[in-house]
């Protein structure tokens, strides 16, 4: 939208006025309206340059002006810019009012409007990359949806890289701020949270901007020469984050979802790189390595799970004093509580472990661990439900991989070992060998199943949204390759080079960022994204 402001007729000189308003008769003749067209108003996103290309027109014609461009903060003009053609990056948020002031140069005639801009965020659907660059640090690209398989990159978010090489991404989207000047809570903003082994920030999805970072994170900041942050996790309905840093952990309080960490958890443990969560639990499951058992993540406390187990169940294993080695840990939709009905299909998530015992090098171990048990519902047990020997001259690639990832939907176990793509099917205790080999260094493997992106109304662009894939990333030098995988018919894998992304870097860490629709189906980031 655009306002007139006032239009003022400047009387320079007399005889000007009479030569321009008399004629031979002494009639009196109304100067035309100075206008000015060429400018559109509607939508920016943030980043976006405006370029505004005024002219001014009298009487149909178009004349000699000057122009002044402004930027009003509330009703307060700033003069931004003297002349015709205004070039300049979005950067604020939510609109933007840009004020223009032309005079023609003959009469002096001048006009003032103020075009209106909404601003929406440029982030809104698309591929988030969390990567190493060229001087070992952290980065984010993100390859933006700006059609139908239409992708747009735009590099390098982080006006200042986080310290370090990369060690999570995750997506806050319930995060409450307090602003350092006003001091007035922002609600429910859009972030995500970047996290390098020596840093970590709020990036604000909406400007772009980082709000919060480094030591400013925590109350009490370990020295940076010692630090080295291995894992970050997501939990709960407001979105409570845990950190852990050299095997120790700190969170935020889910209360309040605020921006600091608290200090550092006490007691005599060392937990493993992997933090993982299940749907509708409102904490975080770990491994510490010390008494090689697993434990909840409280708000100030480790718990560790009861030897106590369910009448009949068929696998009745204590959890704690494993004596074993984590190799990997992760999460899948699913339930192995088949008498527990009261989930949706998908279930409460399962939390598949692999394991080596202490001197084992023969035989590995898969457990599966039922996360319900990890709630404040009924009663709790021993969380391990399923339990499988595996030996290693089955598939030596299997015990010793690169990477994992579990597939959002089937208990299949993906793995690169050496560049070649594997998988594990736990339903059937088989492996599939030799899925597809890749060129470069392999250096991310995630499978991600979006099955939220609609809103509450049948939208056939925003289904053809959704989607289960297979994401694999290669570096060659100081370029990336990222390779989607998806399942055909008969449920193999198929490579689809057309959808292969590529920037430069090293990636080490990606998510979607989905559409945020409203209603019951607005934004399920805790059922894409479970698997931290």
């Amino acid at each position: 939208m655009k306002s007139n402001r006032y239009t003022l007729l400047l009387v320079l000189f007399v005889g000007l006025f009479l030569t321009s308003c008399y004629d031979k008769d002494n009639t009196i003749h109304r100067l035309p309206d100075l206008q000015i067209t060429n400018i559109s108003v509607g939508s920016v996103k943030t980043g976006d340059e405006l370029n505004l290309h005024p002219i001014g027109m009298l009487g149909g014609e178009e004349v000699e002006c000057t122009y002044q461009w402004y930027r009003y903060h509330g009703n307060e003009p700033e003069l931004i810019y003297e002349g015709q053609d205004l070039v300049w990056r979005v950067d604020t948020t939510d609109f933007v009012n840009i004020g223009l002031d032309v005079t023609h140069v003959e009469t002096g005639i001048m006009i003032s409007e103020v075009y209106n801009f909404k601003i929406t965020p440029r982030i809104e659907r698309g591929w988030i990359v969390l990567k190493e660059n060229a001087e070992g640090n952290t980065d984010m690209d993100a390859f933006l949806m700006t059609g139908n398989d239409v992708m747009e990159l735009a590099e390098n978010l982080l006006a200042e890289p986080l310290e370090g090489k990369p060690v999570a991404l995750l997506e806050a989207g319930k995060y409450y701020w307090y602003h350092p000047i006003t001091l007035v809570r922002e609600e429910r903003l859009e972030c995500l949270l970047p996290v390098s082994e020596k840093s970590i920030g709020w990036y604000r999805i909406k400007d772009e901007v980082m709000m919060l970072s480094g030591d400013d994170m925590f109350y009490e900041p370990s020295p940076v020469a010692t630090r080295k942050f291995e894992a970050s996790g997501a939990f709960g309905s407001t979105i409570a984050i845990a950190l852990v840093d050299n095997g120790r952990v700190s969170r935020t309080l889910a209360s309040y979802s605020g921006s600091r960490f608290m200090p550092e958890i006490v007691g005599n443990y060392k937990l493993a790189p992997w933090l993982i969560t299940g749907v509708s639990m409102n904490l975080l499951v770990g491994y510490d390595e010390l008494t090689s058992s697993f434990v909840m993540v409280g708000d100030d406390a480790l718990s560790y799970f009861p030897n106590t187990y369910r009448e009949g169940d068929d696998v009745q294993i204590s959890s704690n004093g494993m004596d074993a080695d984590l190799l990997f840990f992760g999460q899948t939709h699913g339930n192995l509580d088949p008498n527990y009905s009261s989930y949706p299909a998908y279930g409460p998530g399962i939390g598949y472990a692999l394991m080596r015992k202490k001197g084992n090098t023969e035989q590995v171990e898969l457990y599966g661990l039922n996360f319900r048990e990890a709630t404040s519902y009924g009663t709790i047990y021993s969380p391990i439900r399923f339990h499988r020997t595996i030996e290693v001259s089955a598939c030596p690639e299997f015990a010793s991989a690169d990477f994992y990832t579990l597939h959002q939907d089937k208990k299949i176990l993906y793995f690169v070992k050496d560049n070649v793509l594997h998988y594990y099917d736990i339903e059937n205790d088989r492996f599939v060998k030799d899925c597809h080999v890749f060129d470069g260094e392999v250096t991310f493997l995630k499978f991600v199943g979006n099955n939220y992106d609609l809103s509450d109304s049948w939208d056939a662009i925003q289904y053809n949204y959704t989607f289960n894939r297979l994401m694999a990333a290669t570096c060659s030098g100081e370029d990336y390759s990222v390779y989607t995988f998806e399942e055909n018919d008969n449920g193999n894998l198929v490579l689809r080079p057309e959808r292969t992304l590529e920037g430069r870097g090293k990636v080490k860490k990606m998510l979607w960022y989905g559409y945020n629709p409203t209603g019951f189906l607005s934004k399920l980031p805790s059922n894409i994204y479970i698997y931290n």
